[in-house]
């Protein structure tokens, strides 16, 4: 079994544990969460007598206690470390989340609830609403309309055949505006994009709304673009882990040979995303999303491995120049600034 699916099984199992605390050890927990540690703490409650005058079985349940204390601890990492350094993104927003089990926890949040623009970030949810609606085995014809979007990752001709899940690798891999446009045709563009917006409302993405399949900025005047807020697309990268792990095992490749509906060879895909199988971090990069348009600039999705194999960071970073650089520095500032 893999990360993403260990995580998924973690995810279902939500709610079958309670931890009662009285308010007297939650003022404990959180002095020793503040102060001085485990450690500490305990050492500091015994030299004030905190265990003194108790029997052997009292202080063998007190022993007990502490050991469930500690797991509690253990249970609020990551925490803050004392020294930590103040820290900002050259991005409109951005946002780190923690999240193990049904465990979730915001270790970063810089305007993390403003609108702005998401541009091929878009094909995320594209994504998202095949897996949860489409016949992934259905037989694609790519139209003339199709192959005109404009963009990268334009690869696809008119008439060239595909399954449905075919047509995923090339949307995910390459950002291929193409495949966008070919998937949402199926039920018809104005109805694919109805059913993006429907998916979002479900999935509680509050500052979330689409007006096309690809993320692309409209021609003319017009100011309609797709946005969404960094706090959004960690949500929806959550639930695509959760619902639709095998969207990661295509987030993560480097490069991929496309073969059609038929079995004959297409085209050699290659990533977007820069970071994928970066190697100066502690852990492992589990896929990623990337999207620019001049409207939105750059804008990143990155999902790596928690350390101590505890959980997923879903990192976000919006509206950077360099987006990353900006998602290198936000990793590195997360990796150092907490206890794991």
């Amino acid at each position: 079994m893999n990360f993403i699916s260990r995580f998924k099984n973690q995810r279902s199992n939500r709610g079958g544990r309670e931890i009662r605390l009285s308010f007297v050890a939650g003022v404990l927990l959180l002095a020793a969460l503040g102060w001085f540690g485990f450690r500490s703490f305990i050492k500091a409650a015994s030299e004030i007598g905190f265990l003194q005058g108790a029997s052997s079985a009292n202080l063998q349940d007190s022993f007990a206690q502490q050991q469930k204390l500690q797991e509690l601890l253990l249970e609020t990492r990551p925490t803050n470390k004392s020294d930590q350094e103040n820290f900002s993104l050259l991005a409109r927003s951005g946002i780190s989340v923690f999240v193990d089990g049904e465990r979730t926890k915001t270790l970063f949040s810089q305007q993390a609830d403003k609108q702005v623009p998401i541009a091929s970030l878009t094909k995320l949810i594209t994504a998202f609403a095949v897996l949860e609606h489409y016949d992934l085995t259905h037989v694609v014809t790519v139209s003339e309309e199709a192959v005109g979007e404009e963009g990268e990752g334009g690869f696809l001709r008119p008439g060239d055949r595909f399954t449905v899940r075919q047509l995923l690798y090339p949307l995910l891999i390459e950002s291929s505006n193409d495949a966008a446009s070919a998937l949402a045709e199926v039920i018809g563009k104005e109805n694919f994009v109805e059913l993006m917006n429907r998916e979002a409302e479900n999935l509680g993405l509050q500052e979330t709304v689409f007006i096309n399949p690809t993320g692309l900025d409209p021609n003319g005047e017009s100011n309609e673009v797709n946005r969404s807020s960094a706090r959004d697309i960690a949500r929806l990268a959550e639930e695509i882990a959760l619902r639709h792990p095998e969207a990661f095992s295509i987030l993560e490749i480097k490069t991929y040979d496309l073969f059609d509906a038929a079995g004959h060879f297409h085209h050699t895909l290659f990533t977007t995303n820069e970071l994928l199988g970066y190697t100066e971090w502690p852990t492992q990069v589990l896929g990623g999303k990337t999207g620019w348009t001049p409207k939105a600039k750059g804008n990143l999705l990155l999902v790596l491995r928690a350390p101590k194999e505890r959980g997923m960071l879903f990192d976000v970073v919006l509206g950077a120049d360099d987006r990353f650089g900006q998602m290198k520095s936000l990793v590195d500032w997360v990796y150092t600034s907490y206890l794991w």
